[in-house]
């Protein structure tokens, strides 16, 4: 048996169809209609231009998503300790490792920095990004 709400769902979803029907009837028979009269270059032009707009806009969300990924992380290692040489190493090493990956850089947390910032070196810094990389992976 069918509860209310359900045959609520079922008559809106109907409805929604019927309208959805009607309409691109509607469109169609305009189409043939006026089929000389169409601009089809200015026509495809509005219909690739979502397209494109919308590949040209994420490499500069990436960018966006990067900048805020890394300042997250920089911040954690601000946090892990109060040397500044040891902040300044750890973050050349987060940058020199893990380049434009942002979804690792988004995932930099607890105790990642507290291990980066104990490093002594800079190649050993690197060592725990490389690390920290792997883990991520899933890798040993």
């Amino acid at each position: 048996m069918i509860s209310r709400d359900g045959r609520v769902r079922v008559a809106v979803t109907w409805f929604l169809s019927i309208i959805g029907l009607v309409v691109i009837g509607f469109a169609t028979i305009n189409l043939i209609r006026n089929w000389h009269q169409i601009n089809w270059a200015d026509t495809l032009r509005r219909l690739v231009l979502p397209v494109w707009l919308t590949l040209g806009v994420l490499p500069c969300l990436y960018g966006i998503s990067l900048v805020f990924n890394y300042q997250q992380a920089f911040r954690l290692i601000r946090w892990a300790s109060q040397d500044p040489a040891a902040v300044t190493r750890a973050q050349l090493a987060l940058i020199a490792e893990l380049h434009l990956r942002s979804h690792l850089v988004g995932c930099f947390a607890v105790p990642w920095p507290n291990r980066l910032t104990e490093a002594s070196s800079l190649r050993e810094a690197r060592r725990v990004v490389r690390e920290y990389r792997l883990s991520m992976r899933g890798g040993s």
